[in-house]
């Protein structure tokens, strides 16, 4: 697809519909830069035509976060009829623009709030509150095949369940390589009956941490479980979609297992990452050194894949269609913006189909349906609907990262490139430095759109991810992945080795780009948690960018980036505890991160590790351990009891400023040093203690919502 083939749509074109619909025709609105000359540079400098489109998605945002902060559980049919009198008010006034615009986002608002709620009546289940076991039954929702040979499958739970699973809808199963047969896999649509363990949904690991408890929720899996014996399998009712999911699913173990046996370990990784969105087989260490180089968005199937393939199938069929061979009345254009659907569609199925390449796939659909109505394809309204669309599937994907940074970028490049189609250029460049140019724009608004996002979620930031990018995307755009497409084309005749081998080669130079950019970033790469209302500050910053015109629309986004350089920094804590692992991290007089002891190398430890930027390798020891318990003395004076036994606690009562249960001890303290109890961690998540300068001791736990429906009611 070249830039002739896609229209950008000028800002001062007004849709009519939209108009018709926020003021009657022939009638001035009563607020315009005419008739009040003292707000003229406020809204000369504002797009009136297309705010109201492009505000909707971020005020449905807005509804879903003060969803999550309320103290109660709305009621979403309260909030539907509150939605349903604003934009009944806002149609009612006719001629005062302002008032009309704020009922109109108010009723959004409310919208977003009633959305959640509803989502959480229809969607919801309860948690699994304790560690249990039991036989179930069920039908097999989904599976996956890991690296290991293990499948992974969520299981819509039948009749036979442990009474721990009462009302539980759905569990996420690891199912053993060695429980069943590699000649009968469990497939999506199979009834199943297994005894299996079950451990409930974790509690996010550090307060602002990633949530799984919240979109287990949602997304109605309400436990965690593994197999302990073999599975029982008998064919189920077959439906037309779990056919199709079936046959998805055969061809990606296909394509796998090819690459596999035809590339090395770790391109056969990637290969499978690029492909079919699995990069469960990429090592740990090589993940994280594509991630500090800027070249995580390769790995993840986004856009840019798709518009790879897709645009790839849009020019080779309009080539194709113009040979002499095809008369020339022949609808080339229209046929290859229909084939190019197909091609996105087919690839969602086999990539996995997660919400970044959903999104990706109806924005593409989007444009070529454009296409083919001889409309414009890439506009901000498009955007912005497509954002509507995934905000009203899936509401609680507006919380993780792959949402965020996803419409990040693509809305920062679109409102980019739609300014930059209205400037005058008096030059004529060659077609080199264009493509080049491009490249190197795309890149660079791409990572300024997403870096606070990606520091906010992963603590990591690229300083050379323009440059690492100007010369891997090219590799993956016009070699790696064409090359792996066209090996896919070539499996069912047997002849995809050659080209495997080819696109190994340019994924070990894509290694070799990530491992040198890693290393020259050297401790640049690591960013101190930020603040909570950085998120809140992007985003407005985000809309301030979309709705401004001319290069007022830069003003936001600099201030903002500004402010998160001066202030974004939040304060770090003294001491992390975990209620379930008995895992401590204490901050030392030099500023580093000690453990109590090493229990192991658990989730919880690595995600701290990650968050703080330490090394779990060359991480000290910090107290004075003995059986009953241990004890440190914190740069600032105080002295902490981290208790296994009870006999530390009735020791050492009064004895130390803070004493940490990391059992239950159920031992009172009450003669002067502070009890955090481990009942209290274990219910309300991981605990961060902030020492003040007064001697002042906070606490933050990483549950503060105890009381709503997505957490474990013990």
């Amino acid at each position: 697809m070249s830039l002739k083939d896609i229209d950008f749509e000028p800002y001062s074109t007004r849709n009519a519909a939209i108009d018709k619909l926020f003021w009657r025709q022939g009638k001035q609105p009563r607020f315009s830069s005419d008739n009040h000359p003292v707000a003229r540079p406020l809204v000369d400098g504002v797009d009136f035509a297309r705010r109201r489109i492009v505000l909707l998605p971020f005020a449905l945002i807005l509804g879903i976060c003060i969803y999550t902060q309320l103290s109660v559980e709305p009621p979403y049919w309260l909030y539907g009829l509150l939605c349903l009198a604003l934009f009944g008010g806002a149609v009612l006034t006719r001629r005062n623009i302002v008032l009309r615009n704020c009922l109109f986002l108010a009723g959004a608002v409310a919208f977003g709030i009633a959305l959640m709620a509803a989502s959480a009546v229809m969607r919801g289940t309860p948690l699994l509150a304790y560690p249990s076991a039991g036989v179930i039954n069920g039908e097999i929702r989904q599976v996956e095949l890991r690296p290991d040979g293990n499948l992974r499958a969520v299981v819509d739970l039948g009749s036979m369940r442990p009474g721990a699973l009462d009302d539980v809808r759905f569990v996420r199963l690891t199912i053993a390589q060695k429980h069943f047969e590699p000649a009968r896999q469990p497939a999506i649509g199979d009834q199943l009956e297994v005894r299996a363990r079950f451990i409930p949904v974790p509690k996010p690991v550090y307060p602002g941490g990633y949530d799984p408890q919240f979109h287990g929720f949602f997304d109605g899996i309400g436990a965690y479980g593994s197999t302990l014996d073999p599975v029982v399998l008998s064919d189920g009712q077959q439906t037309a979609w779990s056919l199709v999911q079936n046959f998805i699913f055969d061809v990606r173990q296909g394509v796998a297992q090819r690459f596999s046996s035809g590339m090395k370990p770790q391109d056969a990784a990637i290969a499978r990452a690029l492909i079919i969105g699995d990069q469960s087989a990429i090592e740990p260490e090589l993940r994280d050194e594509i991630a500090v180089s800027g070249l995580a968005h390769l790995l993840a199937i986004s856009g840019l894949h798709l518009s790879l393939v897709a645009g790839g199938a849009f020019l080779g069929i309009r080539f194709v269609l113009a040979l002499p061979l095809f008369p020339p009345q022949m609808p080339a254009k229209s046929i290859a913006a229909v084939a190019a659907m197909g091609a996105a569609a087919f690839y969602l199925g086999i990539s996995g189909a997660n919400i970044a390449t959903q999104r990706a796939t109806i924005m593409l659909i989007v444009a070529f349906v454009a296409v083919l109505t001889g409309r414009r394809a890439i506009t901000l309204r498009n955007v912005a609907l497509v954002c509507i669309a995934m905000i009203l599937l899936y509401p609680n994907e507006v919380f993780k990262p792959g949402f965020q940074l996803s419409f990040a970028a693509v809305g920062a490049l679109v409102g980019v490139y739609e300014w930059s189609k209205g400037q005058a250029h008096s030059r004529k460049w060659p077609k080199w430095a264009q493509f080049l140019g491009g490249l190197s724009l795309t890149s660079l608004v791409a990572g300024i759109a997403t870096a606070p996002i990606a520091a906010v979620h992963f603590s990591q930031f690229a300083p050379f991810g323009l440059f690492a990018n100007l010369i891997a995307v090219p590799l993956v755009g016009f070699f790696i992945l064409p090359a792996l497409i066209f090996a896919c084309v070539l499996m069912p005749f047997g002849l995809e080795l050659p080209v495997l081998a080819l696109a190994g080669l340019g994924i070990d130079y894509v290694i070799i780009i990530a491992r040198f950019f890693t290393n020259l970033g050297g401790d640049w790469t690591y960013v101190a948690p930020l603040a909570g209302w950085v998120l809140p500050l992007c985003g407005v910053a985000l809309m301030m960018f979309l709705i401004a015109k001319s290069a007022w629309r830069f003003v936001p986004p600099l201030v903002a980036g500004m402010v998160i350089s001066l202030f974004g920094t939040a304060a770090t804590p003294d001491i992390l505890v975990s209620g379930q692992t008995r895992s401590a991290f204490v901050k030392t007089d030099k500023g580093q991160w000690a453990q109590i002891d090493r229990i192991g190398n658990n989730f919880t430890t690595r995600v701290w590790a990650e968050w703080l930027g330490v090394d779990l390798a060359q991480q000290e020891l910090a107290g004075n351990c003995d059986e009953q318990g241990c004890v440190v003395h914190m740069p600032e004076g105080q002295t902490v009891l981290f208790a296994r036994q009870r006999a530390a606690v009735i020791e050492d009562c009064g004895l130390v400023d803070l004493i940490i249960e990391q059992d239950y001890l159920y031992q009172k303290c009450s003669t002067g040093s502070h009890l955090v109890r481990n009942w209290d961690v274990r219910r309300l998540g991981n605990a961060a203690l902030y020492f003040g300068d007064d001697g002042h001791i906070q606490i933050k736990h990483s549950v503060t919502d105890a009381h709503r429906p997505w957490r474990v009611k013990h």
